[in-house]
Formats: structure tokens, sequence, C-alpha cells
């Protein structure tokens, strides 16, 4: 992603922290969406301090972020493995709590002092 003094730049683009319309199936911010929802914010998942081999190569603009599963469950997230045939390590923060998709587009912006820098 790219960051800010050491922060995850916030905003709605693949190199930012915050999720974009397909992300939340094109639905408004007023819908209300709750746990099962089937979508959200793309990430790899990891374990440990081990990097999954598929986390691309960054270019001098943007920087590897974590965040741990634990510190999401305190934003009202879950953070899920959803691994697929073409990426074993794919995985989704979705909301941990019913809300409106204006709520989690704007908690997950707020997360972005939990995030840590890797590389």
């Amino acid at each position: 992603m790219r960051s800010v003094n050491g922060m995850p730049m916030v905003g709605e683009g693949l190199d930012k922290l915050g999720l974009r319309d397909k992300d939340v199936n094109f639905l408004t911010n007023s819908t209300m969406i709750t746990p099962l929802f089937s979508n959200g914010l793309s990430v790899t998942v990891g374990y440990g301090n081990i990097i999954p081999s598929d986390v691309p190569n960054t270019h001098k603009k943007q920087t590897l972020f974590r965040i741990s599963a634990s510190s999401l469950v305190s934003y009202g997230l879950i953070g899920i493995p959803v691994p697929t045939t073409s990426n074993p390590f794919y995985g989704q923060i979705r909301p941990g709590i019913p809300m409106n998709v204006g709520t989690f587009r704007t908690i997950i912006q707020t997360t972005a002092p939990a995030w840590q820098p890797v590389k």
C-alpha cells in the first residue's frame, strides 16, 4: 500500500486502505450487512513472520503492511482466510457485527494506525 508517515494511505484504490464499490458488492452506504456478508477488503493471509510467496514485490512507492486478526476484533471486524485455487493465501476483512456499508467503509479506514509496516 502507499504510506503516509508510516501508516497506510486511506482511499479507494488497490494501493490504499479502503473499500472499493466492488468490495461491498456495489451496495449503498445505508445497506445493512452482517458477519455473513460474503465480501470485504482483500488481504493476504500470513502466519507469524512468514510472508507468503505470492505477495507481489512492491516498488518504491508502496509498503507491505500487516495487522493482527486480534486487532481487527477491537474494531468490530474479522479477518478470515478465503483460499481459492489460484491464491491459497487469499483472505478478506469483513464486518464482525451488523453494520451498514458506510460504517464498514469508515471502520476499515480507522484501522490505519493499527497496521504495521513490514517492508
